[in-house]
């Protein structure tokens, strides 16, 4: 695609700033943490004016074609990867797979540049800093050799490393035939080798990853052999002679308008001449765009953990970080009922909302930011504030008792009101609340009510439902632990906040809630909807709504680790699919599927340090309902802080015996090789991989195939 607006000489129309436009722009002006406002986004984006060249700037996404002293190899564009399955061809399947990883590798080493050099947005106390967040200025994007990221703008410095990943990724979908087609009036050749006419994202370019892409590329993937500007032909000359090449194969040039409608095409590309193809390339290179953005977002998250994986991306978003990443709003509501006294008996849920308040910045950590304010509410005939709204250093928790009936409803209307009581509608998206309760309620209607007033609010409510096994237990207990659990129209409620709902089943998990409440986001201007970080011992709560394909849940494996992931449906008559995936690998371990409401499992002996992500989705590939479920996961071994920096160091000892390095998938199945098994509990086992696909329900019969 092209870099500059100059369609007079060079028939380019800033066509890699469009498509990250199109991919990133915000509907209003703040962001939503995921787009990138209007200053933030001119830096990723870059900004033309005009059809002269020279007018405006190319950003991080157009750096690779800079003139800076000269632009990047063809690694940077995927090209040279030329491929045609004819007798005689100059240029082999072998040969164009060794372009491909050499693409693939460096764009891996751009998107790493982005997400290492972004732990400079913060301080040693998670407090953004300015000077590495100033936009008053442009960024200035260097070729490589001249790249001095410790003395440049941290988020100058992320923004180049992810930009340029993104031109690698964009460009692919043009200088390729993944998602285009041949034109049918002629015959295959190397003017016109076949079309793939692929509607989904290049698997092997997920740039997290460190495997071997060779398995991974469909047998007629091509790109384009490329000499040198004033060269390249169609037919090919020189060293691309009677090969596919660039100009035969590119969709470069074209007018992409914001809107969506695309203006004509480029002149001298003859693959754009097929009608749609160049609509497709772009399309393509959007959608793989909001992708790399997503797995990026992803990473960061697992390598600084949750907090200041959150922190580093609201810092790149948005344009006055500083303000705008925390001035929140928070009301910490905790139960004091009598029921507490059985299933509370160490007041834990008091000090479960202790530290999540010590997660909030106070008046005298701010500095030159602005601090976050919290209420504390406690309930159970009633509600009464304890705290009101101000600094987190003075919250108060000790008069906190556990006697009396329960309203939970009540609790949630007066933290509401709370949060509300100064500059209404201020604090919409910036706001939340942490509910910490055994589930006792004697008005469970009015909880209903007062979420759905939380949500028209923009206040996320974060809900922990305290679930240890007391000891000693009680001889007389009100109601059983069993009547205490929820229905799936409160945690529908909960999740439709933004919030998450975990039924933390161990007086020792208890802290971690307040993990997964950092790591979800207390409020939406700190993490958007969407990837989960898990821990032990938490079942955590989702939703799949109508328009919502799936859910993520991430966790970074030990070598060692022998893992249980457990997916149950909470929705009757639906059935979902969960897809455990090897990231570091690129691969997919194993599916699960649930049926009816029972759960269902899928276990994972970890043979090296590694990232793995659970994707739920509905087993019918669409939802026209809410559909509620729960995630969990079970380890040997201790409970993980996702909250702080998690990278790994590398194992000192070799893993156990009966455990080995995976193989890459089947590229068209994602499966493993050379196993087929359909019993209730399998183990499947070869020289170089080991996992297990468990069920608690004896009636499912999961089914594994291994090509």
């Amino acid at each position: 695609f092209g870099t500059i607006n100059d369609g007079l000489l060079l028939d380019q129309h800033n066509e890699h700033e469009q498509i990250t436009r199109r991919a990133f722009a915000c509907d209003g002006e703040k962001s939503d943490g995921i787009c990138f406002e209007k200053l933030s986004l001119n830096q990723l984006a870059g900004t033309h004016v005009g059809p002269v060249t020279g007018l405006g700037t190319n950003g991080a996404v157009g750096s690779p074609d800079t003139l800076d002293p000269i632009p990047e190899g063809g690694e940077a564009h995927c090209d040279d990867a030329d491929f045609l399955a004819i007798p005689g061809y100059p240029h082999s399947r072998v040969d164009a797979n060794t372009k491909l990883q050499e693409c693939a590798d460096h764009l891996r080493n751009r998107f790493g540049q982005g997400w290492k050099t972004a732990e400079r947005l913060l301080d040693s106390d998670n407090q953004i800093r300015k000077s590495m967040v100033d936009l008053s200025s442009s960024c200035t994007f260097s070729f490589p050799f001249l790249q001095v990221n410790l003395l440049g703008r941290a988020k100058c410095n992320a923004l180049e490393g992810f930009g340029r990943a993104l031109h690698g990724v964009q460009d692919f979908y043009s200088h390729s035939n993944w998602a285009d087609h041949e034109d049918t009036t002629q015959l295959i050749s190397d003017i016109n080798p076949p079309g793939l006419g692929f509607t989904d994202n290049a698997q092997f370019l997920d740039l997290r990853a460190e495997n071997n892409v060779s398995s991974m590329i469909p047998h007629n993937l091509t790109t384009g052999c490329f000499t040198t500007i004033g060269l390249d032909k169609t037919p090919g000359i020189l060293g691309c002679k009677h090969r596919v090449t660039h100009h035969t194969l590119n969709k470069d040039h074209g007018i992409i308008n914001l809107d969506g409608s695309f203006g004509p095409i480029g002149t001298d590309t003859p693959r754009s001449g097929v009608p749609g193809n160049f609509e497709l390339a772009v399309n393509a290179a959007v959608r793989d765009s909001k992708n790399q953005w997503d797995n990026f977002r992803r990473e960061v998250r697992l390598q600084y953990g949750a907090e200041r994986g959150n922190l580093i991306l609201c810092a790149l978003v948005r344009d006055d970080p500083v303000k705008d990443c925390r001035n929140r709003k928070i009301a910490i509501v905790v139960d004091s009922s009598g029921s507490n006294s059985w299933t509370d008996p160490s007041n834990l849920r008091i000090q479960v909302a202790k530290d999540f308040n010590s997660k909030l910045t106070t008046y005298a950590q701010a500095g030159e930011g602005v601090p976050d304010n919290v209420a504390v509410i406690d309930f159970d005939d009633y509600a009464r504030v304890i705290y009101p709204m101000g600094d987190p250093a003075g919250a108060k928790f000790d008069s906190i008792d556990s006697s009396g009936g329960t309203d939970i409803g009540s609790g949630i209307s007066l933290a509401i009101d709370e949060i509300l009581r100064d500059q209404p509608g201020v604090f919409a998206k910036r706001s939340g609340m942490i509910v910490l309760t055994d589930g006792e309620d004697f008005n469970p209607a009015n909880q209903i009510l007062q979420l759905g007033r939380a949500y028209l609010h923009g206040i996320r409510v974060n809900f922990g439902f305290l679930d240890p096994i007391a000891n000693p237990v009680p001889l007389f207990p009100k109601r059983s632990l069993g009547k205490r659990d929820p229905g799936v129209d409160l945690m529908a409620a909960i999740l439709k906040t933004g919030g998450i709902f975990g039924t933390i089943n161990s007086a020792a998990a208890q802290k971690n809630f307040v993990d997964l409440v950092i790591a979800r986001g207390a409020t939406e201007v700190d993490a958007p909807i969407g990837n989960v970080i898990l821990v032990s011992g938490v079942a955590v709560a989702d939703i799949l709504q109508p328009g919502t394909d799936e859910r993520t849940f991430s966790y970074l494996a030990s070598a060692g680790e022998r893992l249980n992931f457990t997916v149950t449906s909470k929705s009757s008559g639906t059935s979902l699919k969960a897809v455990l995936h090897d990231i570091r690998q690129n691969i997919n371990i194993g599916t699960l599927n649930t049926v009816g409401l029972a759960p269902s499992s899928i276990s994972y002996n970890a043979v090296a340090n590694t990232a793995l992500e659970l994707v739920v989705s509905s087993a019918s590939g669409n939802t026209t309902t809410d559909v509620v479920f729960s995630v969990s996961i079970d380890t040997n071994m201790p409970v993980k802080n996702i909250t702080t920096t998690t990278m790994f160091p590398e194992p000192t000892a070799s893993p156990s015996s009966g455990y080995s390095t995976p193989l890459y998938t089947n590229p068209s199945t994602g499966l493993y090789p050379n196993a087929t098994s359909t019993s209730p509990y399998i183990n499947v086992t070869s020289s170089s991989f080991y996992f297990n696909v468990t069920t608690t329900n004896a009636d499912f019969t999961p089914t594994v195939t291994v090509m």
